[in-house]
């Protein structure tokens, strides 16, 4: 029962510390903060989610490119490389793996939107169509 507690226990704290070493180079940012940023023109914004999502409403000003084909259009994106990038999703998980993708291309200016587009909706923030 100890071996399977410690196997546990360091699980665990690997996947904490996985998830802190991504927190380290993508801060987050909440929905006021990123619409300033967004109207300031200080950040370029990375929908993740399909087309399909996008066409149905996404944050002002944000490019759609889908998590899985963001190695595809690293061309395009590294014209961004230098700026502040603010990505999401849905409801993130889309938008972590894309982050790990940019992140192993060499970016490191990149924001995770709180609550993705969840809670874009459900804050009553401005949405595109």
């Amino acid at each position: 029962m100890k071996k399977h507690t410690a196997l546990l226990a360091s699980g665990l704290m690997a996947l904490s510390f996985s998830y802190s070493a991504l927190a380290e180079y993508a801060g987050e940012l909440d929905q006021p903060t990123a619409l300033s940023r967004i109207k300031q023109g200080t950040i370029f914004v990375l929908d993740v989610r399909s087309p399909q999502e996008y066409a149905q409403g996404h944050v002002p000003k944000a490019t759609n490119v889908p998590h899985s084909d963001i190695e595809d259009h690293l061309d395009m994106l590294n014209l961004h490389k230098d700026e502040d990038i603010l990505i999401y999703c849905k409801s993130g998980r889309r938008a972590e793996m894309a982050e790990e993708k940019l992140a192993a291309a060499g970016f490191k200016n990149v924001y995770h939107l709180k609550g993705d587009m969840k809670g874009w909706e459900a804050s009553g923030m401005m949405i595109e169509r």
